[in-house]
């Protein structure tokens, strides 16, 4: 069918074309058909929380090709105190909560997906090449239909860059067989999947937070989602306030970073202090407001009984002399 864009179309076409150019992003979804390359920030225990709040275009390393937009984002582990980047997280989530996931039990993550999907080795996977995007566009995957095509075909290069480093020995425990990714990362992901097609690149970076009590840890199917998470270009965000090795033990520590906070006054936890300053004022004017309020108790008090001891005239009297006749007084002046 011939189709024929109107003076109006080409315009904004050429507009966007020029707006596009070196390197200048203004405005929403203009990277929506663009491949992302995902590039991991390596950061001081005072930056995280700073660059937890920051969109994506204001970070160091964010560029825009022609057809390629690189993404800086977070992966790390935090260790000991970590209030601050939680009441940061909750900030934002209080703002924006389809980009923010809290995940307060470490089960949640680490569940087991289901694997009745893949019964024998699709057509559209090669062990050794991994998916053919391609083929794999043409499969009616219901987990990512809502998916825009190009955010699509991002999502299974994702899964690929995950296949590949686990093939390459990032694990550190039996590495997942194929089938075992493919099963996790596409049918059983429904909650990074909603994540992903809100993302604007530009903007805000969708963010993951698990924290991890004590004696529970994460397994292979919470690594490869976070994996996942990191080729998409998310804040990966681990806590663990005693310290102990739960992902260092399953993989490499070349794929993330690990932040040791031991002191409460550190500049991660400026949120944290924040709340604690404002809590401390409302308590302040409570304990003003209880002292007025017995000021007030005693001073009607002392009334009544001025009342009661020397009778209404003597208040009545008392009234007139104090205030009353200087105030007649001082009117009758500029009179």
């Amino acid at each position: 069918m011939k189709t024929l864009n109107t003076n109006a179309k080409n315009a904004k076409d050429e507009v966007y074309k020029i707006l596009s150019s070196e390197n200048h992003v203004y405005r929403a979804w203009q990277l929506i058909d663009y491949k992302i390359d995902p590039l991991r920030l390596k950061v001081t225990d005072s930056e995280i929380v700073n660059y937890l709040q920051v969109d994506a275009f204001v970070r160091p390393g964010f560029t825009v090709t022609v057809d390629t937009a690189t993404l800086p984002h977070l992966f790390v582990k935090i260790d000991g105190y970590y209030s601050g980047v939680v009441e940061s997280l909750k900030q934002i989530h209080e703002v924006k909560p389809e980009k923010v996931t809290m995940i307060d039990k470490v089960e949640l993550v680490n569940k087991k997906p289901i694997t009745t999907f893949l019964k024998t080795k699709p057509t559209w996977y090669d062990d050794e090449a991994g998916i053919n995007i391609d083929l794999a566009l043409k499969e009616n995957f219901n987990s990512l239909l809502k998916l825009k095509p190009s955010y699509r075909e991002n999502y299974l290069e994702a899964i690929n860059r995950v296949i590949e480093k686990v093939n390459n020995g990032a694990m550190l425990v039996k590495k997942p067989t194929s089938r075992v990714i493919l099963e996790t990362l596409i049918y059983n992901n429904s909650a990074v999947v909603e994540m992903y097609h809100d993302y604007d690149y530009q903007y805000m970076v969708p963010k993951f937070m698990v924290k991890i009590a004590a004696g529970k840890s994460v397994n292979v199917y919470a690594v490869l989602r976070m994996m996942l998470m990191n080729e998409l270009g998310f804040d990966v965000v681990v806590l663990d306030e005693l310290g102990y090795s739960t992902i260092e033990n399953i993989l490499s520590a070349d794929e993330f970073d690990v932040h040791t906070i031991r002191e409460a006054d550190s500049q991660t936890d400026i949120p944290f202090k924040e709340k604690r300053q404002k809590r401390d004022v409302k308590s302040k004017m409570k304990m003003t407001g209880i002292f007025l309020t017995i000021v007030m108790v005693l001073a009607f008090c002392g009334l009544g009984y001025l009342i009661v001891e020397n009778g209404i005239e003597y208040i009545i009297d008392f009234f007139n002399t104090v205030i009353i006749n200087p105030i007649y007084s001082f009117i009758s002046s500029l009179l």
